[in-house]
Order: C-alpha cells, then sequence, then structure tokens
C-alpha cells in the first residue's frame, strides 16, 4: 500500500511539473510577442524620425496646424474706403500615398482647377510623398467640386488671401503679397510687421477719388502722344499728405506671373530720370535767395554759351539780353546756365544738395530710387545741371523740392501713411528750411 501512494505521489508531481513547465513555455512566447510588438513600434518610429525626409514632415505639420493666425491687417484711403483686405480661404493638398489612381485624380482635378495642369498633378500624385500642396487658396465652389470627388488622399487646409479691390488702380502704391501672406512690394512690404499683427487698419493719405481721375486722365494723355509711359501725383505742398500717385503702365496683382518686371516698375519713386526744364525753377530761386539778384536782373542771352567741345543754345532763342523773369518765362537755357554760373563755383551744387536732390527720398515706400548726379561735379556741370541735365533724380524728388518753393520754404517729408495727424490738423509745414520765405 505504500508502495502505491509513493508512486500515485510521484505520478502528481511529474504533472504537476509538466504543467509548470508548459505554463512556462506559454510565458514566453506571449513575452516573445510583445518583444516583437515592440520592437515593431520602435523601429518605425527611429525610421519616421530620423531616417525618413524631416523637412516634409514639417512642411505638412506647419500646413495642418490650426489657422488660428490673425488675419493681415487691412489698408484704407484717407476716406476709409478699402484699398486691401484679407479673406479666409481654403487650399488643398494631397497624401500621394493614398492615392490609386494619379491619372484619374489628375483628370478629375484639373477640371476643377483652371490654373492646374493634368500632367504636372499626375506628377505630383504618383510622387508617393505624404505631403504636396495642389492648389492655393481656392474659391468654395471648387472646394466643394473637389470633396464632392471623394478621394480619401485629398484634404484642405484653412488660409488667407489677400484681397485688392482697387486692382492696378493703386498696385504701384499697395505692392503684394507672396503666396504665404508676406508683403514684398509697396505698402504691404513696408509696413510688413504692422499688418501681420493686424491688430489695427492701415490709413494710407490716398484719396481713391483723385487717384482714379489722374489715372484716367494719365492714360488718355499716353494714347494721345503714343507714349511708353506715364507719371501723375498730386501732393500737399504743407503736409507733404501725398493725395494720388499714378505709374503707368501698371499691373494686375492678381495674376504678378503673368506680369512683365517694366510694369511692376514704379517710375515716380524708383525711376531717376533727367527733368529737364522744370529744373529750373531752382537756379532762379537760388539765385533770388542769395540777395544777389532780382527779377529785374538781366542777363545776355544773344549767343550761344560755347564751353570746350559743348554748346548751349535755346530752343526758341530771343537772341537779346533777358531779365531773369524773362528768363524764367521763355524757359531759356542760355540765360538759366548763367544764373547758375552767377551763383559762384559751387553755388548751385550746395543748392541742390540741401534741396535732397543727393540722396533717396524720405517715402515709406522699400522702392526709392538713388539719384544720378556728377561726381566730381565740374563747371560745365554747374551750366547743364541747371536746366535738368546731366542729373537725374525720381518726379517724386521734384514734387517735394518744388513744394518748398511755393510752401514759405521749407522741404517737408513727403508720406503715404498717416502718422496720427492729417493734413488740415497741420498748422503749418515740417522741416528745414531751405529758402527764405520771401523767396
Amino acid at each position: 500500500m505504500k508502495q502505491y501512494f509513493t508512486k500515485q505521489r510521484e505520478s502528481i508531481s511529474g504533472t504537476q511539473s509538466r504543467l509548470l513547465g508548459q505554463a512556462k513555455i506559454r510565458l514566453l512566447l506571449v513575452a516573445g510577442v510583445f518583444m516583437i510588438g515592440y520592437l515593431a513600434i520602435s523601429l518605425r518610429l527611429i525610421d519616421l524620425t530620423l531616417l525618413r525626409d524631416t523637412t516634409a514632415n514639417t512642411t505638412a505639420a506647419a500646413a495642418l496646424a490650426p489657422a488660428d493666425k490673425p488675419l493681415r491687417g487691412t489698408i484704407m484711403d484717407r476716406n476709409g474706403e478699402l484699398m486691401a483686405t484679407s479673406l479666409r480661404m481654403a487650399s488643398v493638398y494631397a497624401d500621394a500615398s493614398l492615392i490609386e489612381n494619379p491619372q484619374t485624380v489628375a483628370r478629375e482635378l484639373a477640371g476643377i482647377l483652371p490654373d492646374e495642369k493634368e500632367k504636372d498633378l499626375a506628377t505630383k500624385h504618383s510622387s508617393g510623398k505624404k505631403f504636396i500642396w495642389i492648389a492655393r487658396n481656392i474659391t468654395p465652389r471648387q472646394q466643394y467640386a473637389i470633396n464632392t470627388l471623394g478621394h480619401p488622399g485629398l484634404s484642405f487646409q484653412a488660409e488667407s488671401k489677400r484681397i485688392y479691390p482697387s486692382g492696378r488702380l493703386t498696385s504701384h502704391l499697395i505692392g503684394y503679397t507672396d503666396v504665404d501672406g508676406r508683403g514684398i512690394a509697396g505698402i504691404e512690404k513696408q509696413h510688413e510687421k504692422q499688418l501681420q499683427e493686424g491688430d489695427e487698419d492701415l490709413h494710407l493719405t490716398i484719396d481713391l477719388r483723385i487717384q482714379h481721375l489722374m489715372h484716367r486722365e494719365l492714360s488718355k494723355a499716353i494714347r494721345t502722344f503714343s507714349a511708353k509711359a506715364g507719371i501723375g501725383m498730386v501732393m500737399d505742398v504743407n503736409s507733404g499728405d501725398i493725395i494720388a500717385m499714378v505709374s503707368l503702365p501698371d499691373f494686375d496683382p492678381y495674376h504678378l506671373n503673368a506680369t512683365p518686371d517694366d510694369t511692376r516698375f514704379n517710375r515716380a519713386t524708383l525711376g531717376v530720370y533727367e527733368m529737364g526744364s522744370t529744373f529750373k525753377l531752382f537756379p532762379v530761386a537760388a539765385a533770388l535767395d542769395s540777395g544777389d539778384a532780382s527779377f529785374g536782373t538781366v542777363f545776355d542771352t544773344t549767343e550761344p554759351i560755347k564751353f570746350g567741345r559743348f554748346r548751349i543754345t535755346d530752343y526758341h532763342a530771343k537772341k537779346r539780353p533777358l531779365t531773369m523773369a524773362e528768363v524764367f518765362i521763355y524757359s531759356s537755357n542760355i540765360g538759366t546756365a548763367k544764373i547758375a554760373q552767377s551763383l559762384g563755383e559751387d553755388g548751385l551744387k550746395e543748392f541742390y544738395e540741401k534741396m535732397g536732390f543727393f540722396e533717396r527720398t524720405p517715402l515709406d515706400l522699400p522702392e526709392r530710387g538713388q539719384p544720378l548726379y556728377p561726381t566730381p561735379w565740374r563747371d560745365i556741370n554747374t551750366l547743364t545741371a541747371s536746366y535738368g541735365h546731366g542729373i537725374a533724380v525720381s518726379p517724386v524728388h521734384l514734387m517735394r523740392a518744388a513744394s518748398a518753393l511755393v510752401n514759405g520754404g521749407i522741404l517737408i517729408k513727403p508720406h503715404l501713411v498717416y502718422d496720427g495727424k492729417k493734413g488740415n490738423d497741420i498748422a503749418k509745414p515740417q522741416g528745414p528750411r531751405v529758402v527764405k520765405r520771401d523767396t
């Protein structure tokens, strides 16, 4: 009997050992499966964070970020008329790895987005990339049409689009932004920080009504005289408020890619030109201001001036002595050159420098031309520069300097954006005195 129980105990013990062994094996198998799972997850994380193109991931993350950025600030004219604003728009992007038939998707999208080419879309969709921009700032109708296609690889991101209600009319003034809403020309660039913050509107000194009239009449003049370009400006000579500024040809801010560089060139502020007889204002003013001459002072304009190989003549020569008043009235090159000579060796040069003709105009636009003038300044330059040859400035230079001759002698600072005061609030011109009030 004792042997029987002994055998039974040995049998039970063997069974328990076998069961424990099986349990250990099962535990090892389960642990192995978990280890394999953790290893697979770790490898995937390494692949995504270290081995894949982080630039593409960063771009995608930025595109998919919530559109909580404030809208770009609004630009108004002096009367509160809208010149530039921003609207919420949708942009469409694709995960090419989820697009099963790139050709079909490309064909359908090309039918909805007329600016996109089917061939280019097919190439994008075949790339296998996780993030690709398809089109930025599409219309609500286009967004609805794309959404109804039902392709899982296409998604939308909320963005903003810049709107210019006045279009071409103020294209050189307002400028434009890039596809990401950053100002790259005109007021948009000059006041980028304030506009990006979007806290308050930007009020310009421009009057859209006067701007429209200037644009219309300048366009007529260009057609009448078959001109290549034209410039027109209106400025308050006391405050420096620029009421209108037109440079033609202009451009459509919505179609910059189809715009020649020449039309984007602001001739009113960036172009520099020899201003010709309009410059005769300044030698006369300088002579009067010096006190050594008056409108009755006589200058001999009987014969042309010969200076080396140069010869200065009058277009409608009077061939007689002229008073300074007559020199100005008849626009005599000979008489103006002699007025300049009477100022002394560096008299005219110093007067031009005082009038701001040797530096960029302090205007609140990034497009400002650098004047061209003779260096060194010789005697012949005094003669030719007196009637606007051999020195080149921008039209806004001329407008600013001429204003000083009619506002009491103050060289004002022209501006396009209000600095807290409007023209009617300024009692008298602000700036350095360049000529006496009597002059």
